[in-house]
């Protein structure tokens, strides 16, 4: 077989490798250093710092007593699995990786959505679906395939067969059907969708699976819920999971066996069960706004229409003469088009951008003297799962914005009545909640209460010398009062949301789904009466009452996202309500009667249930676990490499040969072991990387890729001499290199920003002459310098991000060289500007390099190129670079071609123009270069795989010294994570 018919086909066993349930090789990032232990059952092996023993077997109990009831309609008992607790982070998440095998769980509850389940048991019955949903793909078939792919094998099946709308729509009902809450009774989860419907506006099923670059798409978890419900309303069957999974597995062989399953499980095609879900909850929500009577219609504040999708949320008028912006409304802007931002709209509509904001932040509260604060999510170190929540403020009159007390772990500020005091939520790695109370002047802290019965406080409210908060414990959320050094309870547990709680009078008015869309509500403390406030058509959210005025100010849902509107108090419903009488969501109530009926297990209502005496906490060390081989393959294969992929250099991505694979559990520690053949070299290659202490350590090594060269110099008459390369025969190439950096991330204010000092050594066995030494030397360069990025998140629709900058400087030398090599220094600086279109942007660069050469004879390796196009030509000695892109991103429709062959969204045109000058003592004359031209990139997905693809071309025309010269090069790019 010849190589050319090798690439297409190692190309597509990769793709086919890549693909899984949350992707292969996923690492979730580096905890701080610090001491783990672990707790063996007879189905899990939990691992956890130390410091959250009581939190870790809350989760033993809740995992062990939830695996029946999770696993029961799947029919699977799968085998034991590791479990990593990260309580580092303040961002909410679980994920289960098959290679190495493993599930990742952040255990600080979600502090901003709209939620009233406990988040450690929403996600344990989450995760455990998943892990028994990929578990079917360590049987049959994939069973004998791990002999040659190792953990890589159920990771093949995932990815081919089930998609995520499958996978993760089958987890949502889960939840749903064996909780109180879960996403399917949540009104959040569902409320783009029923604007939609109610709009008539359906989507196909590409364009829901892969998504649209124009055209919001509600996510895997949304579409895979209602293409799910309606197999379950159709069937009735509460097994369909199982028997759907075992059926993928037993006809592994069958291309086209995604499409017959859905049809001898249930009967149907699977667009039917689509069309089905769509025209079942389109009834439903249609009876649902015949019912609910006179509906509110929100007084626009804005003027401007977004053509693509686009939210204003949490509004706040500013009445202060001493503001700028009095008379105006701010609030917080984020679509398509925008990456989360500061706004405010003046009395007469028009908006204007005040400055990025951070893209997860609590909504804004404003106290009497005027600040604006929040919570927000913010880096200042290594570890990419070590953060924290900090408190934030606006100040209207001065427009700057103040971080108040550094590392903390604060959400939801709410300022007292009389400004005099801020009370935030508190969420210790350890678990529970906490009430602080911070002065308002210095932010000092004045007290710290446990929330009630310890459980997750959300939302804080002041009303006189009374403070309310909304907590979720375990049977739901409740509202609690605290008084006099004591909680008492005011709404009991229940299981509808209460958000944007703020006071008015003598009540609280808020935010919940109490009749099954968000409406906003008062609840009367003195009478304990509660009243809806609006009947929104889709959604209304996020209240503020301005008291003189005696205005609502909200955000009103519709198909195009949350605009901003307002209506008078006096025009308002009033209507009387109760939590005791919540809507009762038909699909949820459905899925729940049929697991009451069909179910022969059920979940233990406490964490109490498993003997944990019986699996007692014991040391686990990082070291004796550091090498853990998880997957390999009769290729060699390299998948870094893969992620920045480069045809001209193919078999550095891809050979034939075989591939090793190693993952610590923990995901700091990570390593490759390959033999590849390629045009007659028999290669072996290495890389291991460490990020377990702090700075990350990369070693690689690759061995006879070819024969290792010898450069001599020999003289001529002309006086310069001639460098003679000589490959040196059955001499194999060694190269190797160290690298060390420390990550410093340092995001906040809603700027992406790192800091990344390095240092690597380079060493080959490439020789040099020297005459000095009388002796060959080997070629080895050490680099040292350090990087600064600054840019805004890149907005969905976009290419670039609207603004942004970055610094490098860099050095070079190769020590003990003799009088081959000299030192070197490079400077580069990019920066990001808006084109004329939000969605176009341009990139301009900068870079400067200097090979201070003296008497040396060879310049090192650069760090710098010549204009895109030139080949074989390198920069010398005194060299200076600019280079312009623009980036024209062009819709193309969201069509097909084929079925399920293409799925074609977009080019990416990229036009670029490069200029240079080059300068060396040996000729005493300046170089100039040059070209000019385009990247064209389609951006695709292919063969139903969840792999978002770019291929294209790049064409650039080179200036004389490459002889007026049209350049081509094929472009490929695959989304790996």
């Amino acid at each position: 077989m010849t190589g050319n018919h090798i690439k297409p086909i190692l190309l597509l066993l990769l793709a086919f490798i890549s693909e899984g349930l949350h992707a292969q090789f996923f690492t979730a990032g580096t905890d701080p250093v610090t001491k783990w232990r672990q707790i063996k059952t007879q189905h899990y092996i939990f691992i956890y710092p130390q410091k959250i023993d009581s939190l870790a077997r809350r989760y033993v109990s809740l995992f062990e007593n939830s695996r029946g009831a999770v696993m029961e309609p799947l029919g699977i008992d799968p085998k034991p699995i590791p479990i990593v607790f990260h309580p580092y982070t303040t961002r909410s998440n679980g994920v289960v990786t098959w290679a190495p095998k493993r599930v990742d769980i952040f255990t600080t509850p979600p502090a901003y959505e709209n939620t009233s389940e406990p988040w450690d048991k929403s996600v344990t019955i989450h995760e455990s679906r998943h892990i028994g949903q990929v578990s079917h793909f360590e049987h049959g078939f994939y069973k004998y395939l791990y002999w040659f792919l190792g953990e890589q094998s159920p990771g093949i099946g995932v990815g081919i067969y089930p998609s995520t709308l499958f996978l993760e729509g089958d987890a949502v009902i889960t939840e749903t059907e064996l909780g109180n809450a879960g996403r399917g009774r949540n009104a959040d989860f569902m409320m783009y969708t029923r604007a939609a419907y109610l709009n008539g506006d359906f989507r196909n099923w590409n364009r829901l699976r892969f998504g649209s670059y124009k055209y919001n798409t509600p996510d895997h978890y949304v579409m895979g819920y209602i293409i799910n419900t309606a197999l379950r309303y159709h069937t009735g069957n509460y097994s369909y999971s199982g028997e759907y999974l075992k059926y993928l597995v037993k006809h592994f062989y069958n291309p086209n066996i995604i499409f017959m399953t859905f049809n001898n499980i249930a009967g149907q095609k699977r667009l039917y069960f689509l069309q089905e879900g769509q025209r079942i909850m389109t009834e439903i929500w249609e009876k649902d706004l015949q019912n609910r009577g006179t509906l509110t219609e929100a007084i626009p504040v804005s003027a401007k229409k977004e053509k693509l999708y686009c939210d204003y949320r949490y509004s706040i008028p500013i009445r202060d003469p001493l503001s700028k912006y009095n008379g105006c409304v701010i609030a917080l802007k984020k679509g398509m088009e925008h990456s989360q931002t500061l706004v405010y709209v003046d009395s007469t509509g028009h908006e204007r951008t005040i400055r990025p904001f951070s893209a997860y932040s609590s909504p804004l509260s404003i106290s009497s003297d005027g600040l604006v604060y929040w919570t927000e999510t913010t880096y200042h170190q290594i570890e990419e799962i070590d953060d924290y929540s900090e408190l934030k403020t606006f100040n209207p009159r001065t427009g700057k914005i103040k971080t108040h007390k550094r590392s903390t772990r604060y959400f939801n500020p709410a300022p007292s009545t009389t400004g005099d005091t801020i009370a935030v939520a508190e969420y210790p790695i350890e678990g529970s909640s906490f009430m602080v109370l911070l002065e308002n002047k210095k932010h000092n802290k004045i007290s710290r209460i446990e929330a009630p019965e310890k459980g997750q406080i959300k939302e804080l409210a002041f009303i006189g010398k009374a403070i309310y908060c909304t907590a979720i414990l375990d049977k739901g959320l409740g509202l609690y009062k605290y008084e006099d050094g004591q909680w008492s309870e005011v709404i009991p547990q229940q299981n509808q949301t209460i958000v944007g709680m703020k006071p008015y009078l003598n009540g609280l008015y808020f935010t919940s789904d109490l009749d099954g869309v968000n409406n906003i509500y008062y609840l009367n403390l003195e009478t304990n009466t509660l009243s809806r406030l609006t009947n929104s058509r889709y959604g209304a959210s996020d209240p503020f009452i301005e008291p003189v005025e005696k205005m609502l100010y909200y955000s009103e849902y519709s198909s195009m996202g949350y605009k901003l509107g307002k209506k008078p108090l006096d025009s308002l419903q009033w209507k009387e309500r109760s939590f005791d009488k919540p809507y009762k969501h038909p699909i949820a109530e459905m899925l729940a009667l049929q697991a009451r009926m069909s179910a022969g297990k059920t979940i233990a209502d406490t964490v109490n249930g498993f003997d944990l005496k019986k699996y007692p906490s014991k040391k686990y060390s990082r070291f004796s676990h550091l090498i853990r081989v998880h997957s390999w393959a009769p290729v060699y294969y390299n998948i870094d490499r893969i992620k920045s992929m480069s045809y001209d250099s193919f078999y550095d991505l891809a050979a034939v040969g075989a591939t090793v694979y190693s993952q610590n559990t923990l995901g700091s520690a990570v390593g490759m072991l390959g033999y590849s053949y390629h045009k007659g070299y028999h290669a072996g290659h290495l890389k291991f990387s460490y990020d377990g202490l702090g700075p990350t350590i990369e070693i690689s090594a690759d061995i006879n890729d070819r024969d290792s060269y010898q450069y001599d110099l020999v003289a001529r008459a002309s006086g310069n001499p001639r460098v003679n390369i000589y490959s040196r025969a059955y001499n194999p190439y060694l190269r190797t290199s160290l690298n060390i950096y420390i990550p410093l991330i340092l995001n906040t204010k809603g700027w992406n920003k790192g800091f990344i000092p390095q240092i690597s050594y380079n060493f080959s066995n490439d020789r040099y002459y020297s005459y000095e030494k009388g002796k060959n030397i080997f070629k080895h360069q050490l680099n040292y310098g350090v990087r600064y990025y600054q840019t805004l998140p890149i907005p969905k629709s976009a290419i670039y991000p609207r603004y942004g900058f970055g610094l490098s400087l860099m050095g070079a030398s190769a020590p003990g060289a003799g009088e081959n090599f000299g030192n070197m220094g490079y400077a580069y600086g990019y920066f990001y500007l808006p084109g004329i279109t939000l969605r176009q942007g341009l990139k301009i660069t900068a870079s400067f390099q200097k090979q201070f050469i003296g008497n040396k004879v060879y310049y090192l390796s650069n760090y710098t190129s010549l204009p895109r196009g030139y080949q074989n030509k390198y920069p010398t000695e005194t060299f200076t670079k600019v280079t312009l892109d623009y980036a024209i991103p062009i819709y193309l429709g969201d069509f097909s071609l084929g079925g399920f062959l293409l799925y074609v969204q977009r080019l990416q045109l990229i036009p670029f123009g490069d200029m240079a000058w080059d300068r060396n003592k040996s000729s005493d004359k300046t170089n100039r270069y040059y070209s000019y031209g385009a990247d064209a990139l389609l951006d695709f997905y292919i063969f139903r795989l969840n792999i978002p693809l770019s291929v294209g071309i790049r064409y650039a025309r080179t200036g004389p010294q490459e002889g007026n010269q049209n350049y081509f090069k094929f472009l490929f790019n695959v989304a790996l994570p």
